[in-house]
């Protein structure tokens, strides 16, 4: 059973649930429309909008626009590609400021690189709060406080990044990708709790 501070979970109002917690997919839809109101629905400061699109990496993205956060993107903004469209999401998920906030493969569309500076800079935007996030990126993983690992649907180990690395062989093949490893119901899980 899931509690919120000795609540049942399913007790609270499913608005009230969605006020605190938000899940964040990796292929949400992106609504068509002027790219501020596309990534910030929620009518955050010019600052705040600025804060999420550098922890996204996304300047690149608004800067390669005609009109920047002005431009008018189409639905789904198929004329970007899926890595800037996974950072525009990012980017909106960081700006709904939810006390939880939980990320599947935030970052699976973009370079190694990208990737890892996501990863840090994610760490640090959401100071204080807490991040779940579901992912087999060494590099999310590696900035989580704790990560739990997953095997065939249950928690079998808890612990950091390098610490799991050294320890668990199962969660170490995993992480690798050896084949023998790859399995369907196999996933690991970053958690991430930011300190405050």
């Amino acid at each position: 059973m899931v509690d919120w501070g000795g609540t049942a979970l399913v007790s609270l109002r499913p608005a009230e649930v969605r006020s605190r917690i938000l899940l964040s997919e990796h292929d949400a839809y992106l609504f068509g429309g002027l790219l501020r109101e596309m990534i910030d629905p929620f009518g955050r400061s010019d600052e705040a909008v600025a804060a999420a699109i550098h922890a996204a990496v996304a300047e690149d993205i608004v800067a390669g626009l005609s009109d920047g956060l002005g431009t008018h993107v189409g639905a789904q903004a198929r004329t970007l590609s899926g890595g800037q469209r996974q950072r525009l999401q990012l980017a909106r998920a960081l700006l709904a400021e939810r006390e939880i906030l939980i990320l599947l493969e935030p970052a699976s569309a973009v370079d190694s690189y990208t990737e890892a500076l996501i990863a840090q800079r994610v760490k640090v935007a959401r100071t204080g709060r807490t991040t779940v996030v579901v992912s087999s990126s060494p590099a999310f993983l590696s900035a989580a406080d704790e990560v739990a690992f997953m095997d065939n649907g249950r928690v079998t180990a808890l612990g950091t990044h390098h610490e799991l690395l050294a320890a668990n062989p199962r969660y170490r093949a995993v992480i690798e990708r050896e084949p023998s490893a790859s399995t369907s119901d196999s996933t690991t899980d970053g958690v991430e709790h930011a300190s405050g």
